[in-house]
């Protein structure tokens, strides 16, 4: 599944129960996907938790990632908040 478009904007709750990619904007969040993967594209902004079981983070994320795996930042990612993890990358 992928919320795509640079131009798209989500207001409030998203839930899904596959992997997601963000390529928009999600406001006062949180992105809940538990046991799958989610990755903020590098043109994605999210303002809220995030939720999952692999987190990638190429764009800005405001918010707590709470991974079960693995949270993985690159290097053109902004996250300001908090990270609870077994791993960090």
């Amino acid at each position: 599944m992928a919320l795509t478009g640079t131009t798209l904007r989500v207001r409030g709750e998203v839930a899904s129960t596959e992997d997601i990619i963000i390529e928009g904007r999600i406001e006062e969040g949180p992105l809940w996907c538990e046991g799958q993967a989610v990755t903020v594209a590098s043109t994605a902004s999210i303002a809220g938790d995030i939720v999952a079981r692999n987190i990638t983070v190429f764009g800005a994320v405001a918010g707590l990632l709470l991974a079960t795996d693995v949270v993985t930042i690159r290097e053109s990612a902004t996250v300001t908040g908090r990270v609870i993890s077994p791993r960090l990358t």
